[in-house]
């Protein structure tokens, strides 16, 4: 049993549970789909997002702008975005003037490649608070000898 929920945690603490804020200021990534020899304008939309609601809005907006078919996935492991054009075709970034690429973990241009992968990991802060919660509880009942 808990003293209080990872939900209630995180919102003492101020942060949301959708932490990937993309507004007017950070919402381009300019990419290129088969080498088409220029870049595309990628906006996405101004919303808070999740991890797995990011990659699904990343895939929409890349397909739909480039006429592509990519599949875009979140490691929960590596917390890095893979973007994947499919085999025999290809994807790149460019980071001039794509103001949301560091925002997803891309830090440096992204050359042509069936798969391109954030450079950063983008981690879920929810983790660490949820870890700390754990460890605060366990520390409350070791040292009150309480059981909660």
């Amino acid at each position: 049993m808990s003293i209080v929920s990872t939900a209630d945690v995180l919102a003492w603490l101020d942060i949301l549970e959708g932490f990937y804020t993309i507004g007017a200021v950070n919402n381009k990534l300019l990419m290129d789909y088969n080498e088409a020899g220029s870049d595309t304008t990628v906006t996405l939309t101004s919303a808070t997002y999740t991890p797995t609601t990011m990659a699904a809005h990343l895939e929409s907006v890349i397909n739909t702008a480039l006429t592509a078919s990519v599949t875009v996935s979140y490691s929960t492991t590596t917390e890095k975005f893979t973007i994947d054009a499919d085999t025999g075709n290809t994807i790149a970034l460019t980071l001039a003037d794509s103001t949301a690429a560091l925002t997803i973990g891309f830090n440096a241009d992204k050359a042509g490649a069936q798969a391109i992968t954030s450079d950063l990991p983008s981690g879920d802060p929810t983790n660490i608070a949820d870890a700390i919660h754990t460890h605060v509880e366990k520390w409350i009942k070791t040292y009150t000898r309480r059981s909660i």
